[in-house]
């Protein structure tokens, strides 16, 4: 039979109809679970899960006395104590999967942030994971909000019994909600800061009203006690909020004296001992759980943070336990489960169980979190710039190992510890030029919260579409924030200062490619390197071996000469060496003559000596600059230091010359011992003579050499030199009177003050120049011994500390902006360059498909390791569980 006649009479439903019915029945499961109330609605968790062998001070909790009284007297009659946590707590949950068959569960975790996030940074950025906007998290939001006047009517009480009243209090808000009018009296009344204390009448002392909370989008005052106990016998207090502010201190006298209160009180106690509740033993059973699966986070989290700061791989080829191809990071796993008896029966349990089994182990688990880590050190980064308010950005781009531009974003602000610079992430790169450039710096900011108004330095290299006057990326910040100052890196500009210098003759050309040329005939062979590495390692001192030349790192240039110089005589004996070596090929034997006779020229000796004082000391000024607590003025200074040097090179030529004559054991220059060429020369027709100069004519080959090699070099250093301090006159001029104040006068302090004010007039009053003034006879006292100039700490920042550490900032407030400001400013992109080191590293060959954002997330974790040890374990577990939570708030 055929298939088709097998069918004649059947009806078959269409696709459409089949997914339609498959909606309806989607959508009436739903409704279906939304009705059902959760097994976790009807016990509490309590949040004591450390370890026995931790110490309890980690849980501790602020006592929190509320204080009642009998009915018409103000004398105490009894006292009732209950625990109220002063720290920031998150909603967390952890699926527990130990034998109790409970979907989800929910635990209240306190933990706070060295800066208090939450309290001091409202707009910073929430976790991508927990940011959907949806129905649900908007009613989780009001259940777990601040502002008690938002609770629907199933707000969650045992996690406010846990967390307490300390935030929902407000009592330092500016009330602007609670007004209220008064038509009999034409008045208009506020709530106050009063009514959240008493005082007794015999004692006088003052007491605060820890239950007493306002609501700041109703402008009311709610009971916590009687808010959580469901108490209706005050619905002034708990529904409807007292904003009768005419009576107000009256009515809260009544109310916490009435036999209502203190019954809540009462109640609340209750409720805080677990051991009086129904659920007592399912409670003691979820804390079981619930520190099982912590113990084992912790561990793993350890692991992570641990290959994260030094920027190793996390996974292998497979996820077998036991597999020498399963990574690094359970590998660590099962090496700790050697000396853990915790870790090892848990993998024994747990391990290789496929999936549906919760283990934790997963690479699933591994890169939540990773994420969860960045973004809470990303968070703290943008929060501390927010709150030191200045702050320099630096970008800079390179290609990584896919061919993908990396634009790094690199940000300067002021710790009272002193100026830090932190790596952000690597921005969205859209094209090089300004404009997307610019483009991208200002998205990321918007996004985080940051004020572009707020940025007060720019520092980039000297590329054109960096560091343009009219249409370059500084030029476009300056638009929009006038006060965002473009600093050069400095850096970069010493090494444009050597670059200048090596490219102004033909000599210093050869003399660098005679180098390259020597490294890289003893690098090619094998034998050659070796023949070198032992004659090197021979020698009575300690000689360092040949470099290679870099393009862009002067350094390697400086090492280079270096190494030449010390080895020069024996690098010179195994040339030798090797061109009497018959059984050498007649090539490579004819190299080690060219260059033994290169090395035999006085010419190459002269510039050895030269370029090794002017290449070390770039190289050693270059290396402070790189420091990132450093300033402007030091820099600027250095940069004077270094022209001093230089120009005083310029007459050491004779002395130069004789160390080279020992060097290569040479008398004469090349000109005396080959035919000179004879120089074409034009006949001046007005004066007779032959426009060459005759002293030119008549100068000895020393002479020549001098005046058209070394001079010639020191010059375009030195102008070079001169160019690039210009660029920072301007700006250094602004800050001068911090390192001269201790030697000048009244009017000379006040002079240059002005000029500081006009330069920042939106940032600074006019009564800057009397705080110097003042300052200056400060640090003629006893309390300015700790300043001293031989400390590697700049005065500015000694300065810095000395306001903050005798909290003298509101007896000089505008000359705490200024140094302020002064500290934020950034003067190299160095930190940039070496988050191009860190991305080299982690996103390396093996590891060239890795996504941007666990690209960001790993190299921040690598570059602020600092952070990464700091990083609350409990406040990871906390966020963790609170992403797993499976519990539905309808």
């Amino acid at each position: 039979m055929s298939s088709r006649s097998r069918d004649t009479g059947r009806h078959y439903a269409s696709g459409s109809a089949k997914r339609k019915a498959k909606d309806e029945k989607k959508k009436k499961n739903e409704a279906v679970v939304s009705k059902t109330r959760k097994l976790a609605e009807y016990f509490n968790v309590q949040s004591d899960v450390a370890e026995s062998i931790e110490s309890k001070s980690e849980n501790t909790e602020v006592a929190s006395h509320c204080t009642y009284y009998d009915s018409g007297t103000t004398n105490v009659s009894d006292e009732a104590t209950f625990s109220i946590s002063d720290a920031v707590v998150e909603e967390t949950a952890i699926p527990l999967n130990l034998g109790i068959s409970f979907s989800s569960q929910r635990e209240v975790i306190s933990t706070a942030s060295p800066l208090d996030l939450e309290s001091s940074c409202s707009n910073q950025k929430v976790d991508s994971n927990v940011t959907t906007v949806s129905v649900q998290k908007q009613n989780e939001s009001k259940i777990y909000s601040n502002d008690i006047g938002e609770w629907p009517s199933n707000f969650d009480r045992d996690y406010w019994i846990e967390k307490g009243s300390s935030v929902l209090q407000n009592m330092n808000g500016d009330f602007l909600s609670s007004k209220k009018i008064y038509e009999n009296e034409n008045k208009l009344r506020f709530c106050h800061k009063s009514f959240f204390t008493y005082k007794h009448k015999l004692t006088n002392k003052t007491h605060v009203r820890d239950w007493l909370c306002y609501s700041e989008t109703k402008g009311r005052l709610f009971c916590f006690v009687c808010k959580i106990t469901n108490s209706d016998s005050s619905p002034r207090f708990t529904k409807d909020g007292l904003n009768d502010w005419k009576n107000a201190h009256n009515l809260l006298t009544r109310h916490e004296e009435s036999t209502e209160q203190r019954q809540a009180i009462i109640s609340l106690l209750n409720l805080k001992n677990k051991n009086t509740r129904v659920d007592s033993q399912l409670v003691s059973q979820i804390e079981t759980e619930q520190k099982y699966w912590r113990l084992l986070l912790k561990r793993i989290i350890a692991v992570i943070k641990f290959l994260a700061e030094r920027g190793l791989a996390f996974r292998g080829s497979d996820e077998i336990i036991g597999s020498p191809h399963n990574g690094n990071y359970l590998g660590l796993l099962e090496l700790i489960a050697q000396f853990d008896a915790f870790m090892a029966q848990h993998i024994q349990s747990h391990a290789n169980k496929g999936k549906g089994h919760t283990s934790y182990l997963s690479k699933t688990t591994c890169e939540e979190f990773i994420h969860l880590i960045a973004s809470s050190i990303l968070d703290q980064i943008i929060c501390e710039i927010k709150i030191c308010k200045y702050y320099s950005v630096s970008l800079d781009s390179t290609p990584d190992i896919s061919h993908v531009d990396q634009l790094t974003l690199t940000v300067r602000y002021v710790l009272p510890s002193g100026p830090v610079e932190r790596f952000v992430k690597f921005l969205d790169m859209e094209g090089h030029t300004a404009e997307q450039l610019a483009q991208s710096l200002l998205d990321f900011l918007s996004e985080s919260g940051i004020d572009i108004k707020d940025c007060r330095g720019q520092s980039y290299d000297n590329a054109s579409n960096m560091s343009g006057k009219y249409t370059g990326l500084q030029a476009r910040i300056k638009e929009i924030n006038k006060y965002a100052e473009y600093i050069p890196c400095l850096a970069h500009s010493l090494n444009l200062v050597a670059k200048c210098a090596a490219d102004c003759c033909t000599e210093a050309l050869l003399f660098f490619d005679f180098i390259e040329s020597l490294y890289t005939f003893f690098s090619a062979s094998t034998y050659r390197w070796g023949r070198l590495t032992n004659a090197l390692k021979d020698s009575a001192s300690k000689i360092p071996i040949l470099k290679r030349l870099s393009d862009t790192r002067w350094s390697a240039r400086a090492d280079a000469t270096k190494a030449l110089l010390c080895g020069f005589t024996t690098i010179k004996q195994v040339l030798e060496d090797i061109f009497y070596n018959v059984d050498q090929k007649a090539e490579c034997r004819n190299k080690a003559y060219g260059l033994v006779s290169t090395m035999n020229k006085l010419e190459t000796g002269i510039m050895t000596i030269t370029w090794n004082g002017i290449l070390e000391r770039l190289q050693a000024t270059s290396a402070s600059l790189q420091s990132s607590d450093q300033d402007l003025n030091t820099g600027y200074a250095l940069y004077e230091s270094l022209y001093g040097y230089v120009q005083a090179m310029r007459s050491t030529f004779s002395d130069i010359e004789a160390r080279a004559k020992d060097l290569t054991n040479c008398e004469e220059y090349q000109q005396q011992t080959s035919r000179r060429i004879k120089l074409n020369t034009k006949y001046d027709h007005f004066s007779g003579s032959t426009t060459l100069d005759d002293f030119v004519e008549n100068q000895t080959p020393g002479q020549r050499f001098e005046f058209e090699v070394f001079i010639v070099i020191i010059d375009n250093v030195l102008s070079a030199l001169t160019k690039r301090m210009k660029a920072y006159h301007k700006i250094t001029s602004v800050f001068e009177v911090f390192r001269q104040i201790k030697s000048l006068t009244t009017d000379k302090i006040l002079e240059k003050s002005s000029r500081m004010v006009s330069a920042y007039e939106d940032d600074l009053e006019n009564s800057l120049g009397g705080e110097l003034v003042q300052f200056a006879e400060l640090l003629k006292t006893d309390v300015a011994t700790v300043i001293d100039s031989k400390k590697q700490e700049p005065l500015e920042l000694q300065f810095y500390k000395l306001l903050l550490n005798n909290s003298l900032e509101s007896c000089f407030p505008n000359l705490e902006i200024a140094l302020r400001i002064y500290l934020s400013l950034m003067i190299t992109n160095c930190s940039g360059e070496r988050s191009f080191s860190t991305l080299k590293r982690i996103k390396n060959e093996l590891r060239n498909t890795m996504g941007q954002e666990r690209l960001n997330h790993l190299t921040l974790l690598n570059i602020e390791h600092d952070l990464l040890k700091e990083v609350d374990i409990e406040s990871v577990i906390a966020k963790f569980a609170h992403n797993k939570s499976r519990k539905v708030y309808l």
